[in-house]
C-alpha cells in the first residue's frame, strides 16, 4: 500500500473521529472524475489536489478512506480507523473507496481486481460481510460512473467472509507480534492487558510450538 506520507499528504486537520472496523456495516465505492494518472508520480499529485479540494471543503484532508488506482495500486487516503467525509449521512458506518479516473470513459480490470481484494481484506478487519454499495445509492449523484457501477450491481465485489483459521508467520514472528497484529484488525489501540492475554490464548491454541516463518499458526 502506498501511505501518505508516500503520496505527499498534509496532516488532517479536521474530521479525525476514529472507529473500529467491526463497527462498520459497509464500504462504498466512488471514482475521482480526474484524470487517472500513469504512474505513482501522476497519481500522487492528484491525489494531493484532491486533498486540497477537501480541504477547502473545511473537511481537513482528503475524504476517502482508500483510493486505487488504474493499475490497481492502492494509496491510504484517510486509512482504516478514521472516519471519512466521503457520503453524506454514511460516512460512520461505511469504508470510503476512490477509484481515480473516470469510469464513464475508462476503468481497467486491474482496478476492479484491485478494489476487490480491498473489499475483502476490509472485510477480515471487521469480522464480518460488509455491504457494498456504489456512491449513488447513498446520495444523489452519478458517481461511480457506469463501468464501476455495473461491477458493483453485478456482484463483484460481493465476496463472501471467511472467518481466518490460521495465519502465516512472517520472518521475525513471535506469538507477541502475532497478538498484536491481530488485535488491531479490530481494534487500533489495544491495551497492554488485551496484548498479553491475546498472546496468551494464540500461544495456547498452537500447544506453545516455536513459531518458524511459514509456519500456520492457528488463531481460531
Amino acid at each position: 500500500m502506498i501511505t501518505r506520507t508516500d503520496w505527499g499528504a498534509g496532516r488532517l486537520t479536521a474530521y479525525t473521529s476514529t472507529i473500529k472496523p467491526a463497527n462498520r456495516t459497509g464500504i462504498i465505492i466512488h471514482h475521482s472524475v480526474t484524470a487517472q494518472g500513469t504512474d505513482i508520480s501522476s497519481v500522487s499529485s492528484i491525489l494531493r489536489t484532491i486533498d486540497g479540494f477537501h480541504r477547502r471543503k473545511g473537511w481537513g484532508g482528503i475524504g476517502y478512506n482508500f483510493a486505487v488506482d488504474h493499475q490497481g495500486r492502492v494509496y491510504e487516503a484517510r486509512g482504516r480507523d478514521i472516519i471519512g467525509v466521503h457520503a453524506a449521512g454514511s460516512n460512520t458506518a461505511n469504508f470510503g473507496i476512490c477509484f481515480i479516473g473516470n469510469s464513464d470513459k475508462k476503468l481497467n480490470p486491474k482496478a476492479v481486481a484491485a478494489i476487490a481484494k480491498l473489499v475483502e481484506d476490509l472485510q477480515n478487519a471487521a469480522g464480518k460481510n460488509l455491504k457494498v454499495q456504489g456512491h449513488r445509492d447513498v446520495n444523489s449523484t452519478s458517481c461511480p460512473g457506469s463501468k464501476l457501477y455495473a461491477e458493483v450491481t453485478g456482484g463483484t465485489f460481493n465476496i463472501r467472509y471467511r472467518v481466518q483459521a490460521f495465519v502465516l508467520a512472517l520472518p521475525g514472528d513471535t506469538y507477541h507480534k502475532i497478538a498484536v497484529r491481530q488485535l488491531k484488525l479490530t481494534q487500533p489501540n489495544p491495551t497492554l492487558g488485551e496484548k498479553v492475554a491475546e498472546r496468551k490464548r494464540i500461544r495456547k491454541l498452537n500447544n506453545g510450538a516455536n513459531i518458524v516463518p511459514g509456519m500456520r499458526v492457528r488463531i481460531k
